[in-house]
């Protein structure tokens, strides 16, 4: 299976700083192997995601990786086997990201807007600072605090559920920048 995984530089993992093989010119990179055992979300596997679930693990680099004997968990794939395809270039262009997080902070803003804030002023709170966090170029958070403005408009017992769904909507929006 085809899927996708932020790395932070020099193709290292988010949480185990792992170095990945990177593909040979013109070839295959070596796959990578879990642990022996099931394959458990955080626990043990090499994980990667769809492109929905892109938004929950922005970092550096974005790259394809191919998965073999994979499981689905929440926000992510978890594989007994993976593999480096190939970098998702277009990600490293910095128009690119503000292009998404501009993006990201306009659809907070049309959801504040349909909501009538300033009747929920966490939500207003949220869209500013993702507002500030795109200003200041960084990208990942600003797309996180706009994320949390959908989780500010939802009842209390429906917060994580927007968020969730926006993030899920980001990684889309994420994934056509990009040219996935």
């Amino acid at each position: 299976m085809i899927a996708h995984k932020f790395m932070r530089s020099g193709a290292r993992s988010l949480f185990a700083q792992r170095r990945w093989p990177l593909p040979a010119e013109g070839g295959e990179a070596a796959w990578l192997e879990a642990t022996p055992g099931p394959l458990v979300a955080c626990r043990n596997g090499l994980h990667a995601c769809r492109a929905e679930d892109l938004a929950f693990w922005i970092a550096d680099e974005l790259w394809e990786v191919e998965l073999e004997e994979w499981i689905s968990a929440p926000d992510a794939l978890v594989a007994r086997r993976a593999r480096l395809s190939r970098r998702i270039e277009r990600w490293d262009a910095v128009e690119v990201r503000a292009q998404f997080a501009d993006a990201c902070v306009a659809r907070a803003a049309a959801g504040c807007a349909r909501a009538g804030v300033p009747a929920e002023p966490r939500a207003a709170q949220y869209l500013a600072q993702a507002e500030g966090f795109a200003r200041a170029a960084n990208h990942a958070v600003a797309a996180y605090a706009a994320a949390l403005v959908f989780g500010a408009l939802e009842p209390s017992a429906d917060a994580m559920s927007g968020f969730r769904a926006e993030r899920r909507e980001q990684g889309r929006l994420l994934a056509t920048a990009v040219g996935l």
